[in-house]
């Protein structure tokens, strides 16, 4: 069978390169999981908005599959929105505070998902007990110094000042705090003064889209949306829908989405119009995952959902629980739940026990999507979003 998939990752400085190597690389390790054959071929650069490699897969029955990965690049747009300098990043952190804590937007987030929202807080609570810390060895160091030399304590206090902050924003970087809080600064700009370098590329991935439906025929186009990923995708299916394209022709997937960062934000009115018109859509081949431990996702959440409509079911997705704690022994999965940085990317890594939570099953099985979900043991989530 021919496949064509279509990926949107997330906020993600690394490129096409990474991506290509780290699909290379886990999809090797789960061939012993899942019997798939799989060969990656080499990647070529379409242009700055598409890479393309074509995978090929056997299965033990023989079946063979020949798929066209295509990879919607945007990391050149996410680098213009990677805050670096420590100056910067503590300015973003009381923007953040004000856009996303102040507004309301984290507690209303509270209500879908409260273990989500430590996760959330986290970059702005590591600025904040930065900021005490500093501080407080700021007044130790006016302490022990004898109150005749106070004065040159300014020299000490500033040192401090100059190369302690900076270097416990190094700290936070190396255990990717700020990568939440560069995510934050991201929507706070695209929803409030708009990005047309962004919205000139959602129509790039749209006109990619359509153009490969209208010259597809008996082929399967499969989208698959990863954290921000996932995001952009809604958009993406509105600007379809707006072209007239049969989006109940698409096999939709996501993997560990974030809407409610910009869907439970004042203002996203633009977005929320896009949700709606998607989620009008009858019969959608819409399936979605999250874990329970993944603190950068709303587990079982749909990401059709909408703020008023909360309390209602999740319309046509079908949502599944990646139930990482399945897919491993015990203490590989303790150690891999303690790196959440790690349990948000693990939807695209290979596992050590098979599980319907396959992304190389979906990506390079000869079984269709819809086929794949009819003949597994999971049943979707089934609790009001």
């Amino acid at each position: 069978m021919r496949r064509t998939v279509f990926y949107l990752p997330g906020f993600d400085p690394r490129g096409a390169k990474f991506y290509h190597r780290l699909y290379r690389e886990q999809a090797e390790k789960q061939q012993s999981v899942n019997g798939l054959a799989i060969n990656v071929g080499k990647r070529g650069r379409i242009d700055n908005a598409e890479h393309q490699w074509r995978v090929s897969a056997r299965d033990k029955d023989g079946g063979n599959a020949d798929v066209d990965y295509h990879y919607l690049a945007w990391d050149d747009i996410v680098r213009m929105h990677w805050v670096r300098s420590p100056v910067s990043i503590l300015l973003g952190a009381f923007r953040a505070f004000k856009v996303f804590v102040l507004s309301g937007g984290v507690v209303r987030s509270a209500r879908l998902n409260r273990y989500t929202v430590i996760t959330l807080l986290y970059p702005i609570l590591f600025i904040f007990f930065s900021l005490i810390l500093i501080i407080l060895l700021s007044l130790a160091t006016l302490l022990v110094v004898p109150e005749a030399y106070r004065f040159g304590s300014v020299i000490p206090i500033a040192l401090l000042w100059y190369f302690g902050y900076p270097f416990l924003v190094r700290i936070g970087d190396r255990i990717n705090a700020f990568w939440l809080l560069r995510i934050y600064l991201f929507i706070d700009v695209w929803v409030h003064i708009g990005d047309v370098k962004l919205e000139s590329r959602l129509d790039q991935f749209a006109e990619r889209i359509a153009g490969k439906l209208s010259n597809s025929a008996g082929e399967e186009v499969v989208i698959i949306g990863h954290s921000v990923g996932a995001i952009l995708l809604v958009p993406v299916l509105a600007r379809l829908n707006q072209r007239g394209v049969d989006l109940t022709r698409l096999s939709i997937i996501t993997l560990g989405h974030c809407i409610p960062l910009i869907l439970e934000l004042r203002g996203a009115s633009s977005y929320e119009s896009a949700v709606k018109a998607v989620a009008a859509t009858e019969g959608l081949d819409w399936y979605d995952f999250s874990a329970a431990r993944d603190g950068a996702s709303f587990f079982g959440l749909s990401p059709l959902y909408r703020p008023e409509r909360a309390g209602e079911a999740r319309s046509s997705v079908k949502c599944y629980s990646a139930r990482f704690h399945t897919l491993f022994s015990q203490r590989h999965y303790e150690n891999l739940r303690k790196d959440w940085y790690r349990m948000h990317f693990q939807y695209l890594m290979a596992a050590d026990r098979p599980g319907l939570m396959d992304y190389f099953r979906f990506t390079a099985s000869p079984q269709r999507i819809p086929e794949q979900f009819k003949t597994a043991s999971d049943q979707p989530l089934t609790k009001s979003s």
